[in-house]
């Protein structure tokens, strides 16, 4: 019934051309009528209402520059909350309703790939982009340190704006020999002109670690690996890696063995 009651509304409009000329706020008043009769036919079904598809064009122009002054209208067509029926149908299945917004993107869609085995294929592909990322997204940790991610640089690890890190000494009997006394003080430089210190005791200790907390990232060169790590302010060793990690095991062997650390005392002292 409301379809026939909208080609009926067109008819009558048309025995109006010769009295309502071009130019006048009537006419303009008509060819809104026009357009907007000749959408919803044609938003109904395509193939059978192709002889509205002019008008309904110049109808879909106006709504999707947000310019439909009609408000009774716009909410009809909207149909924001699902709670009524009309006659617009989806552009890819006429036996699915649509409001207005999905038929005309999935017509624009329609226009761009007419294959409907294509647009399926683009549809699937997307979907597959879709979960490809929200993966990376999750795991981009885990994924971070793999060798294929060192090839595509798919995600970098973020550094944390308040982080902490722990360095864990084993007490060799290589470091024994570098340090005398029993304090190491183990410091934590971060690229970012800030170091962190901590001094700790070796006596009776098979390992002994050190927690840094607040560490800050800003600045960083990422040419440059994330940390350096320095026992007694003399020996200098580059942590391997450029990118943030909250662990640490720092080995010292070979030739460092050699090194004789200055003593080191606690502050109370």
């Amino acid at each position: 019934e409301e379809l026939a009651t909208r080609r009926a509304i067109l008819e009558l409009l048309k025995e109006s051309d010769a009295v309502i000329l071009d130019g006048s706020t009537a006419f303009e008043e008509k060819m809104t009528q026009v357009y907007t009769q000749s959408f919803i036919l044609f938003a109904h079904d395509t193939r059978k209402n192709a002889a509205y598809e002019a008008d309904a064009r110049k109808f879909m122009d106006v709504w999707n520059r947000r310019r439909a002054t009609d408000l009774a209208t716009v909410l009809y067509l909207s149909n924001p909350d699902h709670t009524w029926a009309t006659p617009v149908r989806s552009a890819e299945d006429s036996s699915r309703a649509a409001n207005a917004d999905r038929f005309i993107n999935e017509l624009l869609a329609l226009k761009l790939v007419a294959n409907p085995r294509v647009r399926t294929l683009f549809r699937n592909i997307a979907a597959s982009l879709f979960f490809v990322l929200l993966l990376l997204f999750l795991f981009k940790d885990s994924i971070q340190p793999t060798g294929l991610n060192a090839a595509l640089a798919l995600v970098t690890r973020d550094y944390p704006s308040d982080g902490v890190v722990t360095v864990k000494v084993p007490v060799t009997d290589c470091l024994r020999k570098m340090v005398r006394g029993d304090q190491l003080l183990v410091t934590l430089n971060n690229y970012d002109n800030n170091q962190y210190s901590a001094l700790v005791d070796l006596n009776g200790r098979d390992t002994v670690s050190a927690t840094f907390t607040g560490i800050t990232m800003a600045g960083k060169d990422s040419s440059q690996a994330a940390f350096q790590l320095i026992l007694n302010k003399t020996l200098t060793v580059d942590a391997a890696s450029k990118e943030y990690y909250s662990g640490y095991v720092l080995v010292v062997r070979g030739v460092d063995c050699e090194m004789r650390l200055p003593v080191e005392k606690p502050a109370a002292q």
